[in-house]
């Protein structure tokens, strides 16, 4: 009877050469993943050598530190803060101010100072134009040129602050 439940289904695929997964302890098979190779495994090498070298400067930096604390002596925690702050401001430079401009926005402003105007402007950079309501299309076609304005206000003033310096 045995035979018979077996003889349909197909036998349990044994992979040939590795051994059976070792159990971690939790009843789950521990699984080895393969090696990579090719340009993954190229990736993984630099990544390895970039951690080394990572590592190896951030030992230097320990070292720093450490000479700077035997070098003054005595320092409080207010005046080791502002050195870890110098530091820090070297090593990571702060990020231009502001906003960060719209593709979408610099697109749309390109194409009215190329002068394309009104439902053109509207159809080509307002999401499914088309098949808003009345009210939502005037509210988007609003937003949308209230940004283009200020986007062109913005970028005069910054003509005139370049042709006059204070």
């Amino acid at each position: 009877m045995a035979d018979a439940d077996t003889k349909g289904s197909p036998p349990p695929f044994e992979p040939e050469g590795q051994p059976e997964p070792k159990p971690d302890g939790f009843g789950k098979p521990e699984v080895q993943k393969p090696r990579p190779t090719g340009r993954q495994g190229a990736r993984l090498a630099a990544l390895d050598r970039r951690t080394a070298e990572i590592k190896g400067a951030a030992k230097d930096a320990r070292a720093s530190a450490t000479d700077i604390l035997r070098k003054w002596d005595g320092l409080s925690i207010s005046g080791r803060r502002q050195i870890a702050t110098a530091f820090r401001s070297v090593m990571i430079p702060r990020r231009r101010a502001g906003r960060k401009p719209s593709p979408a926005l610099t697109a749309a402003y390109h194409d009215w100072k190329s002068d394309i105007r009104g439902v053109a402007l509207f159809r080509k950079h307002i999401l499914n134009w088309e098949h808003l309501s009345r009210w939502r299309r005037g509210a988007e076609q609003r937003s949308l040129m209230d940004a283009i304005y200020s986007r062109n206000r913005r970028a005069k003033q910054s003509a005139i602050t370049a042709e006059n310096p204070k």
